[in-house]
């Protein structure tokens, strides 16, 4: 399996997906995790819980044009692109990531684009770019910990974070974040916990 295949690929053009992906142990994978697709205008939602993924050989979870994702309780694995990549559909619904662990991603641990977020207790550490890139609505990020990456803990770009507070974002080679809102530095009440 090269760079190109996929554990699951699946595309939805003329009904809206309600999906749920339960208790799924994969194991070390020598292609992509999952790419998930729609682009319908109906909502969309996806909910994983419990998964567990090894070594990947691309991208652990690609998710393009959700309205609104639940991951829970899940390790997606030591990947060798992104953790998750999520492009949402902008302002609408909202996305939750709950016990969440990406390590060593060769590219960003958590990558969201366009999707309203909320994170509690995630971790993306030890990737090559920044443990979580955030672009575009508002976030908020708790009790996560992004450390030991190659850019920042923490990066954001148009992005309103609504609180940043139990953060550990140490170690990380060019700092503790940025571009994010006052709320996730220091002065602002969102600096380490580490």
């Amino acid at each position: 399996a090269g760079s190109g295949a996929y554990l699951v690929q699946a595309y939805w053009f003329s009904f809206h997906p309600i999906l749920t992906i339960e208790s799924l142990d994969v194991g070390a994978l020598g292609a992509n995790g999952f790419y998930l697709y729609t682009s319908n205008v109906d909502p969309s939602y996806v909910s994983i819980n419990d998964l567990e993924l090894g070594a990947v050989g691309g991208t652990s979870l690609q998710l393009y044009n959700f309205d609104a994702v639940t991951l829970t309780n899940s390790n997606l694995g030591t990947p060798t692109g992104y953790g998750i990549n999520m492009y949402g559909r902008s302002a609408v619904g909202s996305s939750s990531l709950e016990n969440v662990q990406v390590d060593s991603a060769d590219a960003y641990g958590i990558y969201f684009a366009s999707a309203n977020v909320e994170m509690n207790a995630v971790s993306a550490s030890s990737s090559t770019y920044s443990g979580l890139y955030l672009s575009g609505n508002s976030a908020s990020v708790t009790n996560s910990t992004f450390t030991n990456n190659g850019y920042y803990g923490m990066q954001c770009s148009g992005t309103t974070i609504n609180d940043c507070s139990g953060n550990d974002r140490t170690g990380n080679l060019m700092g503790e974040q940025s571009g994010c809102s006052e709320a996730c530095t220091t002065a602002g009440g969102g600096g380490d916990t580490g």
